[in-house]
């Protein structure tokens, strides 16, 4: 136990002797959250759409346009912006001009007729209110208009609201290219030869860099969620310290694939930059950055389902967004951690085969 403290704490150490070089590792997701937040941490609340109407001599033509002028968002700004078009083509070249979100038209028998980019997302949200609005009028009915969100938080929804679970655990993951360096660095400053002399095992070294880098990764996460608690993002305490529960097997995880990277390869420069590669591409799949794609391949079985980090970005959206309980994220929590034990074997195994052995081969 003494072997694996001494590891531990010569790490930290080397980390507080070299905080102007680990200190971007701790900024960037910080950076990031705050980009996101400035440019996605907008309420819906108060969007608009603009809406075209060809004029007719449909009867009911003005008592339609009439009542969808008068439906309110909830900070009871008006919905639609209307205005009349001449023409089906003169408004078709203004949806593609962005000027208008959708174009109706008044047929007979109680119908009307919509034209919108099907690409364009303010598009689709006016067919939809249109659609409810239309269904309502025919049936002579009050017009009703609410949106619902299954959050039970007090968040608003937002893209920087469903983003932020998937940005907490790409900040943890920026922490791996560091972990590499600082494994594989070992070989260059001969750590792993004094190692070797003073008969540590490799499981010793593995464990004393897995509490190092587990400290320094628990602190990462208690930044972040400062961070989104500072740009608005809002939820339970509960849900707070469920989180850091959470970032346990997350940081496990990271540690345990740097390990990895870091115990395959001599160069700690290529290493390391491995290692930027594969978090990068491990937080746009865990959905950092956008809503990732289903991409089947075979079966049910979709890729995000065998990356590890969609699971914990999961994990961190059920309670931090939906208030869920551990009961509800064991799922989750099982893939992680024996996701993390698989890598920590893995990388002990790679260490002492590749680092330790080879010093007398």
């Amino acid at each position: 136990m003494q072997k694996i403290l001494s590891i531990a704490i010569k790490n930290l150490l080397t980390v507080y002797r070299d905080l102007k070089s680990w200190s971007i590792v701790f900024i960037l997701p910080v950076a990031f959250i705050g980009i996101f937040a400035f440019v996605f941490n907008r309420s819906n609340d108060d969007v608009s759409f603009n809406l075209g109407y060809i004029k007719s001599e449909i009867s009911y033509q003005n008592s339609f346009i009439n009542e969808i002028s008068k439906l309110e968002n909830k900070k009871k700004v008006k919905y639609f912006n209307l205005s009349q078009i001449n023409s089906i083509e003169e408004g078709k070249s203004k949806v593609q001009s962005k000027s208008l979100d959708l174009i109706i038209e008044f047929i007979p028998d109680n119908k009307v007729r919509m034209y919108t980019d099907t690409f364009s997302t303010k598009g689709n949200v006016s067919v939809g209110i249109v659609t409810q609005f239309t269904n309502s009028f025919f049936t002579q009915s009050q017009p009703r208009l609410e949106v619902i969100s299954t959050s039970t938080t007090t968040n608003e929804t937002t893209v920087f609201t469903y983003l932020v679970p998937g940005l907490i655990v790409y900040g943890i993951l920026n922490l791996l290219p560091q972990v590499i360096y600082m494994v594989s660095s070992e070989v260059r400053q001969k750590s792993t030869f004094r190692y070797f002399t003073s008969k540590v095992k490799a499981w010793q070294i593995i464990l004393g860099h897995l509490l190092s880098q587990s400290i320094i990764a628990f602190i990462q996460t208690i930044i972040l969620i400062f961070t989104v608690l500072i740009f608005g993002y809002s939820t339970t305490p509960n849900a707070l310290l469920l989180a850091l529960f959470v970032s346990i097997p997350t940081n496990l995880f990271t540690v345990g694939m740097g390990l990895v990277i870091a115990s395959s390869f001599k160069n700690d420069n290529l290493a390391a930059n491995i290692g930027t590669l594969v978090s990068i591409i491990l937080g746009f799949l865990s959905g950092a950055f956008l809503a990732f794609p289903v991409v089947k391949l075979f079966g049910n079985i979709t890729l995000t389902q065998l990356i590890p980090t969609t699971y914990a970005a999961e994990a961190f959206r059920k309670v931090l967004q939906y208030n869920k309980g551990l009961p509800d994220i064991i799922p989750e929590l099982s893939v992680l951690t024996l996701s993390s034990i698989v890598l920590i074997l893995v990388g002990s195994w790679a260490y002492n085969k590749f680092q330790l052995k080879n010093l007398v081969g």
